[in-house]
């Protein structure tokens, strides 16, 4: 949760007249009395969503989510968050491998998000983090994965020779996450616009 709360803090706002969306997903080791995945979801700095591995549920943060996001959408983006808990903490295990660990509490972390500009120059960014450290993101104009680790080179390769999957992770940055970006701003238009 620590890990979770620096992210949001090291994404910071963006200028007046622009707007961002932001997830933030962070996956740990067992810890009792903590849920082992959550999931938040940010409109400039409004939290909108939310979820955790304890409920299992997707969380409206805000009325304008529960009024205009359709059922179909909702269990969608619910399936969707779900698989990527799914994924987290398989990958967990991946990374205690790789970085010789065996004991103690890690965290995976996931942020991604796009900004739209007030002069519609949009940007996009998804990237990782290993007990709070950068471990990788993606370099969307050149279709590759960056890592500052040598233990990460393992997984750059890897991932590098994914085309499809590099193709769908910037067609996601630079289209579907900018659209719902819109469309979460014309949904909470009154609250979002207020702020700016």
């Amino acid at each position: 949760m620590i890990g979770l709360i620096v992210l949001v803090v090291l994404c910071g706002g963006v200028s007046a007249g622009s707007h961002s969306l932001r997830y933030f997903l962070t996956a740990m080791t067992p810890i009792p009395g903590l849920p082992q995945f959550v999931a938040v979801g940010y409109v400039d700095e409004a939290q909108f969503v939310m979820y955790d591995s304890e409920r299992r549920e997707l969380i409206p943060r805000r009325s304008w989510m529960e009024e205009r996001e359709g059922p179909e959408n909702w269990e969608r983006k619910k399936q969707l968050v779900r698989g990527e808990e799914q994924w987290m903490k398989d990958y967990i295990q991946i990374l205690l491998t790789r970085t010789n660990q065996s004991v103690g509490i890690h965290m995976i972390q996931q942020m991604t998000g796009c900004d739209l500009g007030d002069d519609g120059i949009t940007s996009g960014f998804f990237q990782y983090a290993w007990d709070g450290e950068d471990f990788i993101n993606f370099d969307r104009d050149q279709m590759v994965w960056v890592t500052p680790v040598q233990w990460g080179e393992i997984t750059k390769n890897k991932w590098d020779q994914d085309t499809p999957r590099n193709q769908g992770v910037k067609g996601y940055l630079e289209g579907e996450c900018i659209e719902w970006l819109r469309k979460y701003l014309e949904y909470g238009e009154r609250e979002l616009r207020a702020g700016e």
